[in-house]
């Protein structure tokens, strides 16, 4: 029998945070609702509450076993049951890994190659992140600690330098613009936290996960986030709703002693942070393949899974428009909302049933 590979909770949360780091990062305000510079800060902290809100399902599911995923406790309730999720959470990750894909062309043909075809560059990444998850998740979780480092050390000296720039009269009054829109935008923020999902997928693979953890992640989200936008307030004002990426545009702005630019260095940290998104989306899609077919093909199902993720890619690279509708439109919440609240809760009451119906048969 093979051992399912182990990585500590530290290593799976640190690719769940650099995953949603490079969101953070590609995230394009002025394509979302309108709404001033200040909203947007109030927008992450919503964006907070929601996500604990829907994390709740997740938290208790975890507490109750560690260590069976999500798909393997669905299959003690149905067989059929199990099978549908595979398919339903395999659908989600690909749209996931598209979107992710799309984000990555956009911001590689707009910061760094903007008169050259992104499709290349595309097709290298998905290439990269598939060897990464051929490699296997622990060589997964080993990288991304190494290249939490870098990334924590960038994300200070943006912070850290940015800081001297700060001028309180950036700042707008209160939902300015439209308290709805706010809510709105925190809303569709939290479902950019796709990686929720993850944790009941990949628990197996996660060695003594807590439920402690994942709120410690969430935690490190909310606060980068929250740090990061009262920053672009504070620095940009309202003039980072007219900036592509508000993000990159406040570290081009940075300098740190000797190192004048840090924006190339810090980009080329963004653009790891995309591999290892991919790379984790890949491998949970080659996972739910094994588990819907019942044996595990890693480097077929590997192929398949990038050859779609490319394919969907190429029609909505380089669309800006199109890629803010999909974000905004109603199947981003119902995906969201479907794998990491709805379908835990139906697994859990389902065992109860099952659970309730053994102990009256004996």
């Amino acid at each position: 029998m093979e051992l399912t590979p182990k990585i500590t909770p530290f290593q799976f949360y640190t690719i769940l945070f650099l995953s949603r780091v490079f969101a953070m990062v590609t995230y394009v305000a002025s394509f979302m609702t309108q709404r001033s510079s200040t909203d947007e800060v109030i927008m992450s902290l919503i964006m907070g509450g929601f996500l604990l809100l829907t994390a709740i399902p997740t938290a208790i599911f975890i507490k109750k076993d560690n260590t069976s995923s999500i798909i393997t406790r669905a299959s003690c309730v149905s067989t059929v049951f199990s099978k549908i999720l595979c398919v339903i959470f395999f659908i989600q990750s690909l749209y996931f890994g598209i979107i992710t894909s799309v984000r990555f062309g956009i911001f590689t043909g707009s910061v760094m190659f903007p008169d050259i075809n992104i499709i290349f560059f595309i097709f290298v990444m998905l290439a990269a992140s598939s060897y990464i998850a051929y490699k296997g998740i622990e060589a997964m979780g080993r990288s991304a600690v190494i290249i939490l480092i870098p990334v924590f050390i960038a994300l200070i000296f943006v912070f850290a330098t940015q800081s001297k720039q700060f001028d309180l009269l950036n700042f707008t009054s209160l939902f300015s613009v439209d308290i709805k829109n706010t809510f709105l935008s925190g809303l569709y923020s939290c479902t950019r936290t796709g990686e929720l999902a993850f944790v009941t997928l990949l628990t197996p693979y996660v060695n003594n996960q807590k439920s402690r953890h994942l709120f410690r992640w969430i935690f490190a989200i909310v606060l980068t986030i929250f740090v990061s936008e009262i920053l672009i307030s504070g620095v940009l004002g309202n003039f980072a709703g007219t900036q592509l990426f508000s993000m990159y545009a406040m570290s081009v702005l940075a300098e740190f002693g000797f190192i004048e630019r840090l924006d190339a260095i810090i980009t080329c940290l963004w653009l790891l942070c995309a591999a290892v998104k991919i790379a984790i989306t890949i491998f949970l899609c080659e996972t739910l393949l094994s588990a819907f077919f019942g044996k595990r093909k890693q480097i077929l199902f590997i192929v398949i899974s990038a050859s779609v993720i490319f394919l969907g890619t190429i029609p909505l690279s380089g669309s800006l428009i199109t890629l803010a509708n999909i974000i905004r439109s109603p199947l981003t919440i119902i995906f969201y909302l479907a794998s990491v609240f709805l379908v835990p809760i139906a697994v859990m009451i389902g065992e109860k049933i099952k659970g309730r119906a053994k102990l009256e048969k004996n």
